[in-house]
Parts: C-alpha cells; structure tokens; sequence
C-alpha cells in the first residue's frame, strides 16, 4: 500500500470519526427526551382506574358517548352496562405501559389516524382533573394504537388497543340480559309456543305436564338456566326488520304464592327472534327495549312438545 493511499485511508476514518461524533450529539428522541416522555405518560396514566375514574367521555367519527360511574356500576349514556366490557376496557387502560415515540412530524397525523376527523378523543374525568388523549389507528402490533395529546404533534404508539372499545356502539356497550328470574321460586311456568301451550307444575322431586306425565329433565335444565339469566345478542335498533316480525310465545314463571317472576314475549321467523322481558328481578331499563335472541336460547326457553316428553 502506497503512502497516499494510506493517507487516504487515514483521512476517511477521521471523517467517519467526526461525523459519528456529530451525530452521537445530537437528541434523537432518546436519554433525556426519553426521559422526559417516560414521565409524562407515567404521570398521565398514574392512578387512572375504574376506581379514581367518575367518567369517560368518547367522542369520535360515529359521534359521542359517555361512560359514568353511579356509584354501583358503570352506565353508557345513563343506561347500565356489560359488566365484562367494561371490566376489560378498564384491564385495557390499566395495564397500559409507557407508549415509544414514533414521529414529530404532523403530516404523519392522517396515516397514523391522528387527525381530528379520524381519532376518537378520548377524556377521564377524575376528581378535580381531566385527562384527554388521542386514539388513532392500530399499530403494527396487534394490540396497539397510535395515540397523540390534543395540543401536541408527536405521536406515540401505545401497547394498548382502546380504539377496539372506542369504536363500540352504545348498544354493544348494554348490558343484554333480558330477565334474571329466581328459579328456585319457581312453582309453574307456562308456555304458549307457535303450535302448542303447556302448563310446567313442579312437584316434590320433578316437574309434570298438565296431563301428570313427567317433563324431561334435560328439557327442564335448560328452560330454568335460559330463565335464572337470559342473555340476548343486544337490544334491537330502530327500523331492523326483526322488529315487523309478529309475537309467536311467551313464557310466564310463576312462584307458589302466585308471584310472577318472569314474563317474556318473543317474536320472528325460524332464525333468532325479538324478546321483551318482564319480572321481579330485571336490569333497570331492559324492561323497555326489545332484544334480539339467537337460536339456540329460543330452543331452550321454547321447548316443543316433542322435547318436554324427551321424544
């Protein structure tokens, strides 16, 4: 190797030496930016539950709704709600770890799903304070989002996928039990299906038909479980066709002392059908709406003859 190529050599390194250095100087996002970011989203998340939360306010492309807390349980738009879909929103914001930085830049806002059109806004209210963030589109990760404060342009993506509850209707945030009937109470149930009407009487060790033949306990089993929780697809919404549908049965349990404990009005074709529920013990509010219920559970809450005589 020649001396000038070996200056050469020598000069590039030195070059490539004082570049790096350059480089190492400048704050990509990390050490004290890192820093700073993994303080403020603690601070953001911290002591943010089901518990400290009043309510939470959703307001994004399909329009608005609010989540509150009672005092006894959650509601969505002042009407009670599913227990397990609010419990794993709550697991989901919870368990929310400090988001990773993805970009300054706020024409990256509408591929991200960042912009004020496309996000949900997504507001806790707490006790004296409220914070407020932007959910945009899931991330590369199954599981995530992009989010972003409403005053700032960087955006971030978090290990938490919100926008999969954000995006819920009202109606899949309902609770959909229909009646929750106290079976044990139970001292006749009355049947009105589309062909035939039977009268169930419970006796001392079974339950026997009007004519005193035996009910069959399978039959029994599962007409008492639809009846202690009945738990449909969800309330049905304005102008379904389901709903033009005529009344087919009902189904009335009745306690010893002639107390009713539970009245359901079902209606519709041979798929699922529309139910209304009445009783003793029923979701504040369900007793007005009308639900869809699938198949199988109007089998069950509508025996057939064939099936009460185990045929």
């Amino acid at each position: 190797m020649s001396s000038r190529t070996l200056s050469q050599l020598i000069a590039a390194a030195g070059c490539l030496l004082a570049i790096w250095f350059l480089l190492a100087r400048v704050p990509w996002g990390s050490g004290d930016a890192e820093s700073e970011n993994s303080e403020d989203w603690g601070s953001f998340f911290s002591r943010l539950n089901r518990v400290t939360a009043s309510a939470v306010q959703v307001d994004g492309p399909d329009g608005s709704k609010r989540l509150a807390n009672d005092g006894s349980r959650w509601t969505i738009e002042g009407l009670p709600t599913d227990s397990g879909t609010v419990a794993r929103f709550w697991v989901a914001v919870e368990e929310a770890s400090t988001p990773s930085l993805v970009g300054r830049n706020p024409e990256n806002h509408a591929r991200l799903g960042l912009t004020p059109g496309d996000a949900f806004t997504l507001t806790f209210e707490l006790e004296g304070e409220t914070r407020t963030l932007l959910i945009g589109a899931e991330g590369p990760v199954g599981g995530s989002n992009f989010i972003r404060r409403p005053d700032a342009d960087d955006a971030y993506l978090l290990d938490a996928n919100l926008r999969n509850y954000l995006a819920r209707s009202v109606s899949e945030w309902r609770d959909r039990r229909v009646v929750m009937a106290d079976t044990a109470e139970a001292s006749r149930i009355e049947i009105r299906g589309p062909e035939d009407s039977f009268v169930l009487s419970r006796g001392d060790s079974a339950w026997t038909l009007a004519d005193g033949s035996g009910a069959d306990a399978g039959a029994i089993q599962g007409l008492l479980e639809e009846l202690a929780t009945l738990r449909s697809n969800g309330p049905l919404e304005e102008g379904n066709p389901l709903l033009d549908q005529p009344q087919t049965s009902s189904v009335i349990a009745l306690s010893q002392t002639g107390d009713t404990l539970a009245v359901l009005t079902l209606g519709g074709a041979d798929g699922d059908q529309w139910v209304t529920g009445r009783g003793r013990d029923i979701v504040p509010g369900n007793d007005e709406d009308v639900f869809v219920l699938p198949r199988f559970r109007v089998d069950r809450v509508v025996p057939t003859g064939e099936r009460l005589r185990g045929n």
